[in-house]
């Protein structure tokens, strides 16, 4: 589940990704790496397996966002890449971030993009038998 408000920039990334996944820009495992890579940073703020972030977390939530982000475009590059879809992205996901005030917020926003966007392409491929990009198993 996730939601934006029209204007966060969040409708902009999202729409961005599933164009780069809908040319083979970008593999259809993508969102399914973002999330692995972002989820160790959340935290559970009750219950038993209560956690806290690190100090200095919150100042830097956006450049691990940024980083890991980056780190999940570089390996999973499609057969459609070009090097402009970099810069694209990594402007749209700013654009995003800078929306959003709490950090724990940032993650959640960013994890549940990348599910939604992970089902939608999930649910174009399999809907589109003629399709190039098949669903990932």
């Amino acid at each position: 589940e996730w939601g934006c408000q029209w204007n966060s920039g969040g409708l902009e990334l999202f729409d961005a990704v599933q164009k780069a996944l809908a040319t083979d820009a970008l593999s259809g495992k993508f969102p399914h790496r973002v999330i692995q890579l972002l989820e160790p940073y959340r935290t559970q703020p009750t219950g038993l397996a209560r956690t806290q972030p690190d100090t200095g977390f919150d100042v830097r939530v956006d450049e691990i966002i940024r980083q890991e982000f980056g780190t999940a475009l570089k390996r999973q590059r499609g057969i459609g890449w070009v090097d402009s879809i970099s810069k694209e992205m990594a402007d749209k996901l700013d654009a995003y971030l800078k929306g959003i005030t709490d950090p724990q917020a940032k993650l959640h926003g960013v994890i549940g993009l990348m599910q939604t966007a992970a089902f939608a392409h999930r649910t174009r491929t399999e809907s589109n038998p003629n399709s190039q990009t098949k669903a990932a198993v």
